[in-house]
């Protein structure tokens, strides 16, 4: 997401850093980063400084949609990343990005409804959101977000021809999330088996040893 705190941002990426350089045995050098559709005049900048301020060689910065298709590897569609604040899309057409596009609506509001509805601590209901076991039971309480969601994207992709939509973000994860979305859309949806991870792995491959 975009950064808010600065120094507290740059605090907590140099402390992962040394965790996992521990962990790992070897020093960390170079790092890729990504950032939401849209946001690189705001943002691009400030993140850069955290990843060279924690001590990193940045080599790349990409949108979050962007950096998943590293991974997913689609030629025609569209990849909606449902991050926390926001969902964002990149419309993909013969393997290169032609438009990118962010709004807000996201896993916080999920967590907002999750707790109006149980009266739940937001804490509580972040917890109770992320359980499995309850997905059957919250889909229908958050149905009304998912469709916002579903919107957000039909919106983004008016005018475009998409042969399916790519889903993935954390949020991503909520237990048929894809079919609200792929009957709200009329367009074939797809989920990896864990979405949290696909945008993460892919700015992990788009890093390389040139130094921006």
């Amino acid at each position: 997401g975009m950064v808010v705190d600065y120094i507290g941002a740059i605090t907590i990426v140099r402390e992962l850093k040394e965790e996992l350089e521990v962990k790992l045995g070897t020093e960390l050098i170079y790092a890729a980063a990504a950032i939401p559709p849209g946001t690189d005049e705001l943002d691009g900048g400030a993140i850069k400084n955290v990843v060279q301020g924690a001590g990193f060689y940045l080599t790349n910065i990409l949108d979050e949609p962007s950096a998943a298709n590293q991974v997913l590897q689609i030629q025609n569609g569209a990849v909606v990343d449902i991050g926390g604040g926001t969902t964002g899309i990149s419309i993909i057409k013969d393997g290169k990005v032609v438009k990118v596009g962010d709004e807000a609506t996201g896993g916080t509001h999920l967590t907002l409804v999750t707790a109006g509805a149980y009266g739940f601590s937001i804490a509580e209901a972040e917890i109770y959101k992320r359980n499995p076991d309850k997905h059957q039971e919250l889909i229908t309480v958050l149905k009304p977000v998912v469709e916002k969601i579903a919107t957000i994207i039909t919106a983004q992709i008016a005018g475009y021809k998409i042969n399916g939509l790519y889903l993935v973000g954390g949020t991503a994860c909520l237990t048929g999330i894809e079919d609200i979305i792929e009957t709200k859309t009329r367009i074939k949806t797809y989920k990896p088996l864990n979405p949290m991870f696909v945008t993460p792995l892919g700015i992990a491959l788009s890093c390389t040893a040139e130094i921006l």
